[in-house]
C-alpha cells in the first residue's frame, strides 16, 4: 500500500471518532440544559407562590386560595397537613402554616 492510502484511512477513522465524540458532547449538553430549564421554572413557580403566601395571614384557607390561582395545583390535596408543591413542602398545624421546607 502507498503511504497516502494509510494516511487517508487513519485520518478518516480519526475524523469519525472526533465527529462521534462531538455529537455525544453536544447532545449531552442540550439534554442537561433542558432539564435545568425545567428545574428553574419549577423553582420560580414555587418562589412566586411562597412570596404570595407571605402576604396572607398564614391560614390554610388563605394559602389554598392563593395556591389555586395557578392551574398547576388544581388537584392538590388540601386535606392533609402537608402540601407538596414542586420543590417546596408547606407544613400546617391547626390550620396555620408552621414551616416551609425545600425538598432539594
Amino acid at each position: 500500500m502507498n503511504k497516502w492510502k494509510i494516511s487517508f484511512w487513519i485520518l478518516l477513522i480519526l475524523f469519525l471518532c472526533i465527529s462521534l465524540y462531538s455529537f455525544y458532547v453536544i447532545t449531552d449538553k442540550s439534554v442537561t440544559i433542558a432539564f435545568m430549564r425545567i428545574g428553574y421554572s419549577q423553582t420560580e413557580s414555587d418562589l412566586k407562590i411562597v412570596s404570595r403566601i407571605y402576604e396572607t395571614d398564614f391560614t390554610k384557607e388563605e394559602i389554598r386560595s392563593e395556591i389555586l390561582k395557578d392551574s398547576i395545583y388544581e388537584y392538590l390535596d388540601f386535606k392533609k397537613d402537608t402540601l407538596e408543591l414542586q420543590k417546596v413542602d408547606l407544613i400546617f398545624a391547626n390550620e396555620k402554616l408552621i414551616n416551609i421546607i425545600a425538598k432539594y
